[in-house]
């Protein structure tokens, strides 16, 4: 059973972009819809790291208070580990928060073209949607999954740093 590929234009509402997108991306720029999309993804970052940064230290604070009025090792290690923790956290936040900004500072799309290859992988009771061409991996909710079609070329306009998928159009 051979399946019709669906337009571009059934693709751009679960991608948020439009044909004014699409024509930045051909011309190798980040659209305008694209653009407030990357810094809503910028924002959930900060927000994030703010929020787990403070709720983390705070626990990790609590725990070196116990293990200090209390003389115990264990609250002192488990004070020691939220901390690193904590480290770790922020510099993962700020890693993609640095790779946002670098892809808004650039405004630049990375094109790959090729056969899309569909993946679902199992993961305890739900499923991981996959998208890979080329060796590159995109993670896509159900519905724009179903959208694609199996081994069928198509062209995808993706954040060069963060690797956040933009765009994408069926080729012939």
């Amino acid at each position: 059973m051979i399946l019709d590929v669906p337009p571009v234009s059934e693709l751009m509402t679960p991608m948020q972009f439009d044909e004014n997108d699409l024509q930045a991306n051909h011309d190798g720029q980040i659209g305008a819809n694209q653009r407030i999309r990357l810094e809503g993804f910028q924002r959930r970052a900060l927000l994030i790291g703010f929020g787990s940064f403070f709720g983390i230290g705070l626990l990790a604070a609590i725990f070196m208070y116990f293990a200090q009025v209390n003389d115990s090792v264990i609250f002192t290690f488990i004070g020691i580990m939220l901390t690193i923790i904590n480290a770790l956290m922020v510099g993962f936040v700020g890693r993609q928060w640095m790779q946002l900004a670098g892809d808004l500072r650039n405004n630049t799309v990375a094109v790959i073209s090729g056969s899309v290859e569909r993946v679902v992988q199992p993961d305890g009771r739900m499923n991981n949607f996959v998208l890979r061409v080329n060796q590159e991996t995109f993670y896509v909710n159900k519905e724009l999954f179903k959208l694609f079609r199996h081994e069928t070329p198509y062209r995808l306009y993706c954040a060069p740093y963060s690797r956040v998928l933009l765009a994408a159009e069926p080729t012939d």
